[in-house]
């Protein structure tokens, strides 16, 4: 029996954190090998801090919501002695509920008590701060819990040479995987694991009234910093500040990945894909049959070339503009050497201009390019999840089957791999 019930513990722990039941080992996690904050990541997964997914990534770059947030330090912090409390459904069947009841006992600052909505939103820096300070008996007021995350070592910041303590924290970036288990990661490597006498003095006793139980989480609702309360997700055309190029690319679901919050290495230089080019090619003899001939007038961009395009955007209309029609450095899908920025040759005036999707050649690319392989990067209306305002002349080499699905679908890379709904 004792058997059956781990079984079912460790099974519920993988629902709980979002997480397949079937075993993923951090070491075999594709997308973090030589991944900065790596060590931490296997550390936290040894400890049953975090999971992988089905298809052996561990996503670091991906946000974490308030209610994983929450589970994470409940199990950190061992809150619940008893681990198969953690997921006992009640009679509305929402896994968290009991994570949320455990930490209001403690008052701890947290949105999702009584809307269950913020739970799903993704958590900030700045709330993860009060919380940390709050546990070890520190003050949970937003400046005072940064400084004590400096003063201990358990950060550094995001932009070192900012002028203001949140700015230089980061304390309105939403937190990621990744920068989570680093942080759970450092407080122990400095023996913060248990929560602080004086909170725990401070412990709401078990069987209190409803009453005075909604009242504590209001108290720790209030708690909150409304500076760095949680909102909807991280908009996709928002950069993670501070964040450090990896040095392998990432692949989720066996794609490439490359947009404003999943960069490329910068030494990362395979050239133009041959077997795209190959596509491109046959896709552009058919298309002249119908009387279109295609141009693919850019392809393959260094990260050295970017880097002086994006700047010569910046200096012309500003960081804000070119953040809209324009990737960073390393942040390019060009350097992926997949994606082929298409037009019809006797006509230039519409190359990487919004009214070439109205004309014939853009017509019948949007039609077929999918049978070649190639997908619309940035489709009109999909801004919001594709981060890029719609080109209907970028295209990026997928594959003929996913570019099949996709296309069929009316879907995006990120709608595919599963970061954006």
């Amino acid at each position: 029996m004792k058997k059956i019930t781990s079984i079912l513990t460790i099974c519920l722990l993988g629902f709980m954190l979002n997480f397949t039941v079937k075993e993923v080992h951090a070491h075999e996690f594709t997308d973090i090998q030589s991944y900065p904050s790596a060590d931490s990541i296997e550390w936290a997964y040894s400890k049953g801090l975090v999971g992988g997914f089905e298809d052996h990534t561990f996503r670091p770059n991906s946000w974490l919501t308030e209610a994983h947030f929450a589970a994470i330090l409940t199990r950190y912090y061992k809150v619940i002695q008893d681990e198969s409390a953690l997921y006992i459904a009640h009679d509305n069947k929402i896994w968290s509920n009991s994570i949320y009841e455990a930490l209001a006992r403690f008052k701890v600052p947290l949105v999702g008590y009584e809307d269950r909505s913020y739970r799903n939103k993704p958590v900030t820096r700045g709330v993860l701060a009060q919380v940390i300070s709050y546990v070890n008996g520190q003050a949970y007021q937003l400046e005072k819990s940064i400084q004590y995350l400096f003063d201990e070592q358990i950060t550094v910041g995001q932009v070192p040479h900012a002028n203001t303590l949140l700015e230089k924290y980061g304390a309105k970036n939403r937190l990621t995987r990744a920068q989570a288990v680093l942080f759970f990661h450092r407080l122990d490597q400095q023996n913060k694991k248990e929560v602080a006498p004086t909170v725990l003095q401070d412990k709401l006793p078990a069987g209190s009234n409803s009453a005075v139980v909604n009242k504590v989480k209001l108290q720790a609702i209030s708690r909150v910093d409304p500076r760095v309360k949680p909102t909807i997700f991280l908009p996709a055309d928002k950069y993670i500040e501070g964040q450090l190029l990896p040095e392998k690319p990432i692949y989720i679901k066996g794609v490439l990945l490359v947009n404003k919050q999943y960069p490329l290495p910068k030494n990362y230089a395979p050239g133009e894909d041959r077997t795209a080019r190959a596509q491109f090619t046959k896709m552009a003899a058919d298309a002249k049959k119908s009387g279109i001939k295609l141009t693919a007038f850019s392809t393959y961009r260094s990260f050295d070339y970017q880097t002086n395009l994006y700047t010569k955007y910046v200096k012309r209309d500003g960081t804000k503009a070119a953040d809209r029609y324009s990737a960073r450095p390393g942040y390019s899908e060009h350097q992926s050497g997949l994606a082929f920025d298409i037009g019809e040759a006797n006509a230039p005036r519409h190359w990487a201009n919004a009214s070439f999707g109205s004309t014939k050649a853009g017509k019948w690319l949007a039609a077929n390019a999918y049978r070649y392989g190639f997908v619309m990067r940035y489709p009109k209306g999909k801004e919001d999840i594709t981060g890029y305002m719609h080109e209907s002349w970028h295209y990026r080499y997928v594959g003929l089957a996913l570019a099949k699905e996709i296309y069929v679908k009316q879907n995006t890379i990120e709608e595919y791999v599963g970061l954006r709904e």
